[in-house]
């Protein structure tokens, strides 16, 4: 993919108030590409609004400089939904998340996955049934899936690692993210993190659990 054709993706995910809907109605009509060659007017037609039409035509793209930074970091990717390593299960949603930002090995998205999702203020034993059933997914060869937050998904994330398997968080936070503490001194042993933006301010804004859990 050429440096204008991600540029494009960056553009178009970085439009504020874009939904599901009214993404994939562009889309059916041309790449993200052609639609930044468009006419404003043309736009418009196509359900952009004056804001929208500012937003993916602006000459200096914040969003693309951020991200254009972002990916000179080395394990860095970014994966817009035509590529072939966008996993085929989220591409059928209904909403699939425009561009994915992976830290890692993006191969193991198309590895057969179990996603496990809980409480952050689950009980003792909670707990420790999420850490054992994360080794026990991980020693029967299945790819442990995860938000990387607090609670049952921390510990499906670490009962994944003691059994030395491949665990993934996906996070709907963007570039930036802050892991809390009893988290981060083990999280770089994650094979892979999925972050996403989509009409968020540039990926700053994290996206509501249950939105995170979808794309999960």
């Amino acid at each position: 993919m050429t440096q204008a054709s991600l540029e494009s993706w960056i553009r178009l995910s970085a439009v504020p108030r874009l939904g599901g809907q009214k993404l994939s109605k562009l889309l059916s009509h041309a790449s993200p590409e052609q639609l930044l060659s468009m006419h404003p007017q043309q736009l418009r037609a196509l359900g952009l609004s004056e804001a929208q039409v500012a937003s993916f035509r602006q000459p200096e793209s914040v969003a693309w400089e951020k991200c254009r930074r972002w990916l000179d970091n080395p394990g860095h990717h970014i994966l817009p939904l035509t590529d072939p390593r966008y996993p085929y299960l989220l591409r059928q949603i209904s909403s699939p998340p425009p561009v994915l930002f992976i830290r890692g090995n993006p191969d193991v998205l198309s590895l057969p996955q179990i996603a496990m999702v809980g409480s952050r203020n689950a009980s003792h034993e909670g707990l420790t049934l999420a850490r054992q059933f994360g080794a026990d997914f991980a020693k029967n060869n299945l790819v442990v899936t995860s938000g990387l937050a607090l609670g049952i998904d921390g510990r499906a994330h670490r009962g994944a690692l003691d059994a030395d398997g491949i665990t993934i968080a996906v996070l709907g936070s963007g570039l930036i993210i802050s892991i809390p503490n009893t988290i981060y001194h083990w999280q770089g042993r994650l094979r892979s993190v999925v972050r996403w933006f989509q009409s968020s301010g540039h990926g700053h804004r994290p996206k509501p659990p249950f939105s995170r859990n979808v794309t999960v």
